[in-house]
């Protein structure tokens, strides 16, 4: 493999991380700016009630959120995920860790080649690195960050990683709306411009987890991922919480959202973490849709 290849994962993975972290930056820097402004105006006896609102989040005091900004946040992850779904090349990043350490982390990127998705799929744990091109027809893996590859030889029977990973992505944008759509409590943090859910083995069983699906345009993509969201609805919601609630974070930059989860008691060190973001990808991006497609087109003349 050339250097190229080699380097590209761990390009990304970096740019995986810095995006997390500017992310929070932006949210935070927007939102207190608008604050500002709105602490400066005097307002009718609703928008000072907004105003109040401000005040008390400065102070690190999280509001719950009202009819209106919930009917929002629904319609904000209809159109990120309709964005997502008709997207001919996108990209998504999970980081999963015990407390704050990540244990593994994985890039799942997609572009449409010849008529169907090619996926590459970056995984990482422990210092190894997992790499797997696949479409339906055909995969290759490498189990040493690039260098050798090796062709997948029955495709009847092996587990397809490419959807089945991405499709943790549209998981929790639906366990979010669906939250949201059935009144669970939402609270806002201004400080870093984030919404926070906490929900209960009670509250996941009631949830319906398709509850997006009326809502957006791109139906036929969102079936795609059915056998997939069949198997999380049933892990979530035989999921029994033995030390309390799960935890969710999520908050968006345009059109692309993250969600957070985590599960413990110590919420500084919680037992268990999960991070879903999709990632930013065009032509000033660490990857382009040629990229994927070049490079997959190269192991598959080596790889025979």
């Amino acid at each position: 493999m050339t250097e190229r290849k080699i380097i590209f994962p761990i390009l990304y993975m970096m740019f995986f991380f810095m995006f997390i972290t500017a992310c929070t930056d932006k949210y935070n820097n927007t939102e207190l700016e608008e604050g500002s402004k709105v602490s400066k105006i005097e307002k009718s006896e609703t928008e000072t009630s907004e105003t109040e609102t401000v005040s008390k989040a400065d102070k690190g005091f999280e509001k719950p959120i009202d009819k209106s900004k919930r009917k929002q946040l629904k319609e904000d992850l209809t159109i990120a995920l309709d964005d997502f779904l008709i997207s001919d090349i996108s990209g998504v990043a999970t980081r999963l860790g015990t407390g704050y350490l990540p244990d593994m982390q994985m890039t799942i990127n997609r572009a449409m080649y010849q008529g169907e998705y090619l996926y590459l799929i970056d995984t990482r744990s422990e210092g190894d690195i997992r790499l797997t091109f696949e479409n339906s027809k055909e995969a290759y893996v490498s189990m040493d960050g690039g260098s050798s590859w090796g062709k997948v030889l029955d495709m009847d029977t092996v587990v397809r990683e490419g959807p089945g990973s991405m499709s943790g992505y549209v998981t929790y944008i639906c366990l979010m709306y669906a939250a949201l759509d059935a009144g669970k409590e939402c609270t806002y943090d201004i400080e870093k411009n984030v919404y926070h859910i906490e929900l209960d083995s009670d509250d996941m069983m009631a949830l319906d987890l398709y509850a997006i699906k009326s809502t957006i345009e791109n139906k036929d993509r969102f079936n795609e991922f059915n056998i997939y969201l069949n198997d999380s609805e049933i892990k979530l919601k035989s999921y029994k919480m033995v030390t309390g609630s799960k935890r969710y974070e999520f908050g968006f930059q345009d059109k692309n959202v993250f969600v957070k989860e985590e599960t413990g008691e110590d919420k500084e060190a919680p037992d268990f973490s999960a991070v879903w973001i999709r990632t930013i990808i065009d032509e000033t991006g660490p990857i382009e849709e040629m990229d994927v497609i070049k490079m997959f087109e190269e192991i598959r003349s080596q790889v025979k």
